[in-house]
């Protein structure tokens, strides 16, 4: 399994425009930086995963300064080494992160699908509007029933 983390740079830069959260004083994304989750009523350094999905100690982490997951960091040359014939992704936020990592994907060449109800948005809107723009142009949209389907068929996509 791989894994990416967004984290914000800790000084002023461009994505702060469009992402004002993740500077001060919200702060999100900066790695050491507790915030209180009140869904979990819990305080946690904002660049973690939470519990219910915490890597393996095998797993690969990646962790990425911009939205893509390819763009500055080493997920290139991991999924070479590991012999990773296509992807599958799921995350945050579908038209942001998950989109751009998608896309970069299939500019390396990887068969690529997204996972639809694996994937979410705070805009319903364009979350829609991802997955269906990138099925027409970049990959596949399926659930994650799809997708399991066809992993025990040893067909993704």
């Amino acid at each position: 399994m791989i894994y990416t983390k967004f984290l914000s740079r800790q000084s002023p830069n461009l994505s702060w425009n469009w992402s004002p959260e993740c500077a001060p004083p919200t702060k999100c994304c900066w790695r050491g930086h507790a915030r209180h989750y009140p869904d979990l009523n819990l305080e946690l350094d904002c660049t973690e995963v939470i519990d219910e999905l915490r890597p393996h100690p095998d797993d690969l982490i990646i962790e990425k300064y911009g939205y893509g997951a390819f763009h500055g960091t080493n997920l290139g040359d991991e999924l070479v080494r590991m012999d990773i014939g296509s992807l599958v992704i799921t995350g945050t936020v579908s038209q942001i992160c998950v989109e751009e990592t998608g896309r970069e994907a299939f500019h390396h060449g990887y068969p690529t699908t997204l996972v639809s109800d694996a994937v979410s948005s705070f805009d319903r809107e364009l979350h829609r509007a991802t997955l269906r723009n990138f099925a027409m142009k970049f990959g596949w949209v399926e659930s994650h029933d799809e997708v399991i389907a066809a992993m025990a068929g040893g067909n993704v996509g």
